[in-house]
């Protein structure tokens, strides 16, 4: 993680003055929180993938990842939290046209996998060719140093 991320967490933290009951009241809640994002899921609103932000402990790129992680875990299906991380985010934001999809005339970056991210989302990780705006890019070419 480059060092840039790393130097603001300690100060930001909002764990920063947790006590142990704390941390063990947050590990009791968070089967709740998971079954409240099913809930909310199944009820029709549109999730979409995306804390990358310069919030501590989330890192950029491994969050998103997590994300989805998660959200299986949560009882969502692979296929839908593979819609939310991509085609959910572009209506979301309300991008006109195909945006977010692989079709003919769409715009849309490409993650080329080395594995089946249905089978198991995790598999998303195994990226092997990223295309953006028409470049093939190596996975090790992106990263920030």
């Amino acid at each position: 993680m480059p060092e840039v991320f790393r130097a603001g967490w300690p100060k930001g933290s909002f764990t920063a003055d947790w006590k142990p009951a704390d941390y063990e009241r947050a590990r009791k809640a968070w089967p709740k929180l998971l079954a409240y994002t099913k809930t909310i899921y199944e009820a029709g609103v549109r999730l979409t993938i995306g804390t990358d932000t310069p919030t501590p402990w989330i890192i950029p790129g491994e969050s998103f990842h997590e994300e989805m992680k998660l959200l299986t875990e949560a009882g969502i299906p692979a296929a839908e939290v593979l819609k939310m991380a991509t085609v959910n985010g572009t209506r979301t934001l309300k991008i006109a046209g195909p945006d977010g999809t692989i079709a003919a005339d769409a715009r849309a970056d490409l993650v080329v996998l080395e594995r089946n991210p249905l089978e198991q989302i995790g598999n998303t990780r195994g990226i092997s060719a990223v295309i953006r705006e028409g470049e093939i890019s190596a996975p090790a070419q992106l990263r920030l140093e």
